[in-house]
């Protein structure tokens, strides 16, 4: 929506509104989201899950709460810069506010190895100072892009708040749905996996921890794809270049499907291999300590 609302230069200030509406509305979406983290514990119990497990995992959430609502800011923010990609009156040349946030998180992810290790060994929160330090994280990259798209690029279109952030939940809230049923369901894959193997006990809960963590690192690839490719789509549907937004979907999806031949090549090749890594990694710790 956003990238063909600033690609059309009919509305110059159309994605300003759009982010103000998405800071409202997911301000809103996050509220259950936080009560559920919250009173977390009885749900895992119910799931089967260990007391051990429960009770942490709910620590956990609690002390993510706030910074959730960080990287929430972060993301909206993020999609409206990058719906910036390019020009309206020069639709193929691509422009540098789709590198805005790897620029901000070139600076944040350092910062937030070292407040993980600060919160976790200094100042011995253990476990407990994972969520805290990643949550600082988060709202330093929010303020890193607001501060980029203020003093840097990307402000023109914003225009100031407006009452018609107010206006077009419906269909926002509609696409929002769209969009949560498309990587909710995708994600959901995976966490039941979680949950399966955390009745098992903490061993195979690890090594699916592993795994999960593993996946969502290879998957940054066809992610950045999907990403690009609906920024550019948009931008070109815009700008009412159909023909060029079909072909740019047509080569996004294969470039996907090879990326993703490859890396699953990858695993199958070291699959008896890729374990020992991480064993080798917590022994080499144990006996540093």
């Amino acid at each position: 929506m956003g990238s063909q609302v600033y690609a059309s230069g009919i509305d110059p200030q159309g994605l300003g509104v759009i982010l103000q509406r998405g800071y409202i509305i997911l301000t809103l979406f996050y509220i259950p989201i936080g009560i559920l983290f919250w009173f977390s514990k009885p749900v895992f119990l119910a799931l089967g899950q260990e007391e051990f497990i429960s009770e942490w995992s709910c620590k956990f959430l609690r002390l993510l709460i706030p910074g959730g609502l960080g990287y929430i800011y972060f993301e909206t923010t993020k999609k409206y810069l990058q719906a910036q990609g390019f020009s309206p009156s020069l639709v193929y040349l691509i422009q540098g506010i789709m590198h805005a946030s790897s620029y901000v998180l070139l600076i944040t992810s350092p910062i937030n190895v070292v407040l993980n290790y600060l919160f976790v060994y200094t100042f011995k929160f253990g476990v407990l100072g994972a969520p805290a330090a990643t949550g600082i994280t988060y709202w330093l990259s929010f303020l890193g892009l607001v501060l980029y798209a203020r003093f840097v690029d990307g402000s023109k279109p914003w225009g100031g708040w407006s009452k018609r952030a107010f206006r077009g939940w419906g269909i926002f809230s509609q696409l929002a749905l769209l969009g949560f049923l498309m990587v909710g369901t995708e994600w959901l894959a995976f966490e039941i996996i979680t949950i399966e193997a955390g009745k098992l006990g903490t061993i195979p809960l690890a090594a699916q921890s592993v795994i999960a963590t593993s996946d969502q690192l290879f998957n940054t690839i066809p992610f950045g794809l999907g990403v690009a490719a609906s920024n550019r789509v948009g931008n070109l549907l815009g700008a009412r270049k159909a023909s060029r937004g079909a072909t740019a979907a047509f080569v996004a999806a294969w470039t996907s499907v090879l990326f993703g031949g490859i890396i699953m090549a990858a695993l199958l090749i070291v699959k008896s291999q890729y374990g020992k890594l991480f064993s080798v990694f917590v022994l080499r710790e144990r006996f540093l300590l």
